[in-house]
């Protein structure tokens, strides 16, 4: 072999054994790596796209901020695991992120499944691991220490809903009695499902029809012909953007609308892209979410004008708790002032936030034992005049609501 040949055989086998030898979640000089992990292609890739666009833009506005100074100002820098939507795809890709890219923590995973599987190898790893974009309960309920719950889970987007309801009634006089839930058969779907079939009995409804339909639907004829026959007050709905466009377009066709109102939850209903596609069929849905860019809380407004100013649409669709979550890792990044996995775990544990950018869709964030989120929260907006505004709780809604919302036939 050359002498130039060999030498540069020998660069390359250095920098190879340098890094198969660099600890886990060491980090190059000057930068802090975050893993994420998102639907960036497949059927889910718009959701994932929308939510990397927060990543990024939390990200630049922390760098553009100094950076996390505690560490002599290192740069935040996002990696990105395209899990396509599946979870043993979410496992490798978290293998990769820590072992190849050395992440110093975790983030994502939008899909629950992927989540519960991807929380346990970092927990394998002892990487933390902020999910701010899956709900399943499950996920930390598993006595797990480096996974963190930033959001609102599906058990308290069915207590919520059936919360508010009982709020309106006896503010109007015009209480619900008799409900039905309409729930897509996927993994969130059914159990916010379980959820409701629990809680909505203890909150003094009686439960008149559950139907549960094939996600996607090719039609909802005969889930709406169910809920008719059941003759509900409130309808309790889950729904991607496909399916809810769907069913509200179907219930005009068989003028069918339940006595009082229907209540949607999660991002499906509550997405710009339902809004658009139901136009004035929607007037008067109510959709349950945790933050809607209409919402009475600090810097939501700028927040969100920048985010459509920047990528053409609202901090929707879980933009808003991904960007919130970035803030949030920050702090503690800040506080442990190192990538120590051990460290930043504790210091992620110990989170007690009050102030600062992550009030925007927060009145605090503090992580209870079980690593949930404990101040964690829905609001409920309804479609009025083709936007979402927030009606519930009073403290931070911008609109009164509408109770009952009329039938067809009442609507000009």
């Amino acid at each position: 072999m050359r002498k130039p040949a060999l030498y540069v055989f020998a660069c390359l086998l250095i920098l190879i054994l340098a890094q198969s030898w660099w600890p886990a979640g060491a980090q190059p000089p000057g930068e802090v790596r975050i893993g994420v992990l998102l639907p960036l292609s497949g059927p889910d890739a718009i959701d994932g796209e929308n939510q990397r666009r927060a990543f990024e833009m939390a990200a630049e506005d922390i760098n553009a901020q100094g950076g996390i100074k505690s560490m002599g100002g290192a740069r935040v820098r996002m990696l990105y695991g395209d899990t396509l939507g599946r979870a043993e795809v979410g496992i490798a890709e978290t293998e990769r992120l820590i072992t190849r890219e050395r992440v110093a923590l975790l983030m994502g995973t939008w899909h629950s499944g992927v989540a519960i599987s991807a929380t346990l190898v970092a927990e394998r790893y002892r990487v933390p691991f902020l999910v701010c974009n899956a709900l399943v309960d499950a996920i930390s309920e598993r006595g797990l220490k480096y996974t963190f719950h930033t959001v609102s889970r599906t058990s308290q987007f069915a207590g919520d809903s059936g919360a508010f309801v009982k709020a309106i009634g006896d503010r109007t006089g015009k209480r619900a009695k008799r409900v039905a839930i309409l729930n897509a058969d996927t993994f969130f779907g059914r159990e916010v499902a379980r959820f409701w079939r629990r809680l909505l009995p203890e909150q003094g409804y009686d439960l008149v029809t559950d139907v549960a339909y094939a996600s996607p639907s090719t039609s909802q004829i005969e889930s709406i012909l169910k809920l008719r026959a059941g003759r509900p007050d409130v309808v309790f709905m889950s729904a991607s953007v496909a399916d809810a466009t769907m069913t509200v377009r179907q219930m005009k066709e068989m003028r069918y609308w339940p006595e009082l109102a229907v209540v949607a939850i999660g991002g499906g209903p509550s997405h710009p892209t339902f809004v658009e596609n139901v136009g004035e069929l929607g007037e008067g849905l109510f959709a349950v979410n945790d933050w809607f860019p209409s919402i009475r809380r600090p810097q939501s407004k700028e927040l969100n004008d920048r985010f459509r100013k920047k990528h053409g649409a609202d901090m929707t669709g879980n933009a808003n708790t991904t960007y919130a979550a970035v803030w949030i890792a920050k702090d503690g990044l800040e506080r442990a002032g190192t990538v120590d996995g051990e460290r930043l775990r504790q210091a992620i544990a110990d989170t007690d936030i009050r102030t600062g950018v992550p009030m925007f869709m927060y009145d605090r964030v503090k992580f209870d034992e079980a690593g949930k989120n404990a101040y964690a929260f829905n609001v409920v907006a309804q479609l009025q005049k083709g936007s979402f505004h927030v009606v519930h709780p009073v403290r931070v809604a911008v609109a009164t609501a509408q109770w009952p919302v009329p039938n067809w036939d009442a609507r000009r």
